[in-house]
């Protein structure tokens, strides 16, 4: 081979290495590029949707023990009917927007309503906002004092082999034999389940996979 050649040979060489990593980082550019993105994507989705679960449900929680106070204090039952009118309007509100954020919950961490066996304690992100909403539910009726049609068999834990509240209501079941202990050891059971619920939902939305993502 003659010395042009061979310099010939050496300049395509060294075009062709340049290429080669010029290419290759341009792909592994993308590449990371391309995953951060994703990243900040699900961490926006998982941000927003923590804002949405806080407004929605913990607001939802406050009210209500703000509602109980009012009863409380209520010097008669114009007070009280007052109290519960407003209950009425925040729990129809919490309703609508618990629906639109389950399906959301739904759509991107998956739909599993089962009962989970008994020591399981990290429950998935849908399964605990249907917890939560079913808790809220039994304490607006719990303060009301009134717990129409089925709804005590139908928040219970296993009705239809379901989660549901995660409570088990058998002892409740006679709804015209509530009386105030009763009432208030029921919401103790909530506020109890309330609290674990909403802290497994938190960190299930922070760390569960996002479909799609």
């Amino acid at each position: 081979m003659t010395f042009s050649e061979q310099l010939w040979l050496v300049l395509i060489q060294s075009t062709s290495t340049a290429l080669l990593v010029t290419v290759l980082g341009s792909v592994a550019v993308t590449s990371w590029t391309a995953r951060r993105e994703r990243s900040r994507a699900a961490f926006e989705t998982r941000t927003r949707l923590l804002d949405d679960i806080a407004r929605v449900g913990q607001g939802t929680y406050v009210f209500m023990q703000h509602t109980r106070r009012q009863i409380l204090r209520a010097s008669g039952d114009s007070d009280r009917r007052e109290a519960l009118r407003g209950l009425d309007q925040r729990f129809l509100d919490f309703s609508v927007e618990a629906a639109q954020i389950q399906t959301l919950i739904g759509a991107r961490f998956g739909v599993e309503r089962a009962v989970p066996p008994r020591d399981r304690t990290e429950l998935p992100p849908f399964l605990r906002w249907h917890q939560v909403h079913d808790l809220l539910a039994l304490y607006y009726y719990n303060l009301k004092e009134d717990f129409p049609g089925i709804v005590l068999a139908e928040t219970s834990r296993g009705h239809g082999g379901n989660y549901h509240s995660g409570l088990d209501l058998g002892t409740y079941a006679d709804k015209n034999s509530l009386d105030g202990e009763k009432l208030r050891r029921m919401r103790v059971d909530i506020r109890t389940s309330y609290d674990e619920a909403m802290i497994d939902l938190a960190r299930g939305i922070m760390t569960s996979p996002i479909a799609g993502m």
